[in-house]
């Protein structure tokens, strides 16, 4: 048997027009979800760009591999789907007539990650950052960094990649595992916390920053 890795995550952002309460509507996207492993859903408000419609965040943990999980989501719907810079995406047909997860949904978005192994960070860690070229570049070895995002491994060889925040910056820089000492504290908990997936680029640059809410 197979064994499945250690680390299996589909971000969903949701949009859903409805004019029902946003706590029932939230509840019935989890039942829909929960078929597929375990589901965290976490309400954002009313779209800043379309006050019609709810925006929602889901974190799904599915029981067997992503890809697997997300070929069955598009069972549900087979037609609507198309690619998206984050993932596959589904939108409502014109024509209205097929619906996924709540028969109001509008569009959704699902950002896979899979991994071997589970980051050794997450959002809100405070980390000390070790002597690597890229520190000695920026004169931050030894300094102390906040995490702020994961960049899932490319392969099972590759490390886990972070983008961090070290003291006294506004700007985010990135890190590979190995770079990073933990110092068993996080951020204080009056700070907001994201959970932020990112992409890392080759030269370094981040880009497809996908942010949902805090599960601290």
């Amino acid at each position: 048997m197979t064994s499945l890795p250690g680390y299996r995550r589909a971000f969903l952002r949701i949009m859903v027009r409805a004019a029902s309460p946003t706590g029932e509507v939230g509840q019935q996207l989890g039942r829909a979800l929960a078929v597929f492993g375990a589901v965290d859903v976490s309400s954002l408000g009313r779209y800043y760009k379309d006050e019609a419609l709810l925006e929602f965040r889901a974190t799904l943990e599915p029981a067997g591999r992503v890809g697997d999980c997300i070929a069955a989501l598009r069972a549900l719907a087979p037609e609507g789907w198309r690619d998206s810079p984050v993932g596959p995406a589904w939108v409502r047909p014109g024509h209205g007539r097929v619906s996924l997860l709540h028969p109001e949904l509008e569009w959704v978005t699902v950002s896979p990650a899979e991994a071997a192994v589970p980051p050794r960070f997450v959002p809100g860690d405070l980390v000390r950052i070790l002597d690597c070229p890229a520190a000695r570049d920026d004169g931050l070895v030894g300094e102390e960094a906040e995490i702020r995002g994961s960049s899932t491994p490319a392969t099972d060889a590759d490390p886990w990649g972070y983008a961090v925040r070290p003291s006294g910056w506004d700007t985010l820089i990135c890190f590979d595992e190995p770079d990073l000492a933990p110092t068993g504290r996080r951020v204080s908990e009056a700070e907001p916390v994201e959970h932020r997936v990112i992409s890392v680029q080759p030269d370094g640059t981040v880009t497809g920053s996908y942010v949902t809410p805090s599960q601290a």
